[in-house]
């Protein structure tokens, strides 16, 4: 049980950690020269393989493809939101 508990608990920090980047990662979309910086390709490296598979999703949806906006940063933010809830909720029980 501890080693499940632990696993979880790290799970949980993780998905916080990867939220604050995923919301570092929008900031710096409004700033040219700092997506294209060596800080920006790094932060990219770590966020964009989280983001793709929705951005995927939400493209096939025909009125989200029309929008001048990406959603999927949003969309990500929020699924991994529920995702640790989730796991907060588990972790109480555990």
């Amino acid at each position: 049980m501890i080693i499940i508990h632990s696993i979880l608990e790290a799970a949980y920090y993780v998905i916080g950690f990867m939220q604050i980047l995923i919301f570092v990662y929008v900031i710096l979309s409004w700033i040219p020269q700092a997506r294209n910086s060596r800080w920006g390709y790094m932060l990219s490296v770590f966020v964009e393989p989280i983001i793709s598979p929705v951005r995927n999703l939400l493209g096939r949806i025909e009125t989200l493809r029309m929008l001048p906006i990406d959603l999927s940063p949003i969309a990500t933010w929020f699924l991994l939101g529920i995702l640790q809830s989730i796991i907060g909720m588990l972790l109480q029980y555990i």
